[in-house]
């Protein structure tokens, strides 16, 4: 498996993200799945500021979010929105559509 090291501002621009937020929260949920792992710092060749962190990152990604048991059983109970709804809404089905309106001369 293919392993790069970036820091988060790196890994935004590889990603095309707007910000270094999205980029660190990525990162961040990356590290409590344990996909991402800190193996560094990079300090600014002037010295100052504060070091950038170095992660290793796979170059291919699987989470898992959650598992069936993690759920609660009210939640379980929720339509997802992949279930199917019905065709039409019960306001339209209650008009009669057998008489016509004819007009009067």
């Amino acid at each position: 498996m293919n392993k790069m090291q970036v820091t988060v501002k790196d890994f935004g621009a590889l990603q095309g993200l707007k910000s270094q937020v999205e980029a660190n929260s990525i990162i961040n949920m990356l590290k409590a799945q344990g996909i991402a792992v800190e193996v560094g710092k990079k300090r600014r060749a002037d010295g100052r500021g504060k070091p950038a962190t170095i992660y290793e990152i796979p170059q291919t990604v699987t989470l898992t979010l959650f598992t069936d048991s993690d759920m609660p059983a009210e939640s379980k109970s929720v339509p997802s929105e992949t279930e199917e709804k019905p065709i039409m809404d019960h306001t339209l089905a209650a008009l009669d559509l057998s008489t016509s309106v004819e007009a009067q001369d």
